[in-house]
């Protein structure tokens, strides 16, 4: 009978373990910056995407004249609230559709937007603005007339 060992029998030094152990440590560390800015960038694609889409929404309900009323937006407390009515304050609550807006975004600017029956021209022009954590920004420019550039 041979003293060698088999190679199938042979295992992993304590060594060779520490130095995966590190190693994949080491890629953990250097993943978590990188995985928060991709995490940043979505949520701010996300508030874009979702404000572009309530802006079209009531304005659509509003050149429809659903419900004989005009329609707008809100940014309120983390929230888009698309509602019906001449005002935020005078609206028909029960109307109210709530649309989330990711924590991490903080949204400027233009902060409530009616738009009028059949034309569908805002209330009031100007830009809304959208920054992410990591300072990066996204703006939706609403002209007189309604037309939406970004």
């Amino acid at each position: 009978m041979s003293l060698k060992k088999n190679w199938y029998l042979a295992g992993f030094t304590l060594l060779e373990m520490l130095l995966s152990v590190a190693i994949i440590a080491a890629i953990t560390v250097f993943s978590f910056p990188a995985i928060g800015l991709l995490q940043s960038g979505g949520d701010l694609d996300s508030a874009f995407y979702t404000t572009l889409s309530a802006l079209r929404q009531a304005q659509t309900y509003s050149q429809g004249i659903k419900n004989d009323s005009s329609w707008g937006i809100r940014f309120d407390a983390g929230n888009i609230v698309i509602f019906k009515g001449a005002n935020f304050l005078d609206r028909d609550v029960a109307q109210d559709q709530i649309l989330l807006l990711p924590e991490s975004i903080i949204p400027s600017g233009l902060n409530e937007i009616v738009f009028s029956k059949l034309l569908g021209q805002p209330q009031n022009a100007g830009v809304i603005s959208f920054t992410a954590l990591n300072g990066e920004t996204k703006n939706i420019n609403l002209n007189a007339f309604g037309a939406m550039d970004y």
